[in-house]
């Protein structure tokens, strides 16, 4: 099984999966409507906390995220992320250089608690201008809890927007984000059951 970057400048770009079922990548149909919807990420660093294969960030990289990291735990499933990264923003002459893609062999949650001190000496426009990715494996739905309610909601340090993927009958449903009252909701995108909500931090 193989995926492809949609647009940007990496359009066209095949990406890895592994062999067994440990991720779940983001169907292209609802990827396809996201980034119809925010085609130029200039000046964006994106932040993809689970990233498995890394089809959502580096999607964002080829259609301009400034910075991009990739955050994943499992061992195996990294390797096949480093691949595409590697093979998405290497070093090809049409592409530029790729320092700007990092790749971190991690635990989301401990990833960002270190993450969140350095990001809190940020100047106002760049924290504004990042956006938090998160998309854990179904049976992993504490991640979300964890992040969302312990880190960023109890904390109140992040002042970018949040992007967070499930799907209403196989993970959480939509409501779960709606009903936190210091969530403001932006918009949301659904393609079947799965949808992304995109939200941020109530002042």
């Amino acid at each position: 099984m193989s995926l492809k970057i949609l647009g940007g400048k990496a359009c066209g770009r095949k990406l890895a999966v592994t062999a067994k079922p440990t991720i779940r990548p983001t169907q292209v149909l609802l990827k396809r409507r996201i980034f119809d919807s925010f085609q130029d990420l200039s000046h964006v660093i994106f932040i993809d906390l689970c990233a498995g294969s890394g089809a959502v960030g580096l999607e964002a990289w080829s259609r301009g995220a400034h910075f991009v990291h990739l955050i994943e735990s499992n061992p195996k499933v990294f390797q096949v992320l480093k691949r595409n990264a590697d093979a998405v923003g290497g070093n090809d002459a049409l592409l530029g250089p790729a320092p700007t893609i990092i790749c971190h062999r991690d635990d989301a949650r401990s990833w960002l608690k270190r993450f969140a001190f350095e990001y809190q000496q940020w100047g106002e426009e760049q924290k504004a201008q990042t956006i938090l990715f998160l998309d854990p494996p179904y049976q992993l739905s504490a991640v979300y809890q964890d992040i969302i309610n312990k880190q960023l909601v109890k904390g109140r340090w992040f002042q970018g927007t949040i992007w967070l993927e499930s799907d209403e009958q196989k993970g959480l449903p939509m409501t779960t984000w709606q009903q936190i009252e210091e969530l403001d909701e932006v918009r949301y995108f659904q393609q079947g059951s799965s949808y992304l909500w995109v939200g941020r931090l109530a002042p």
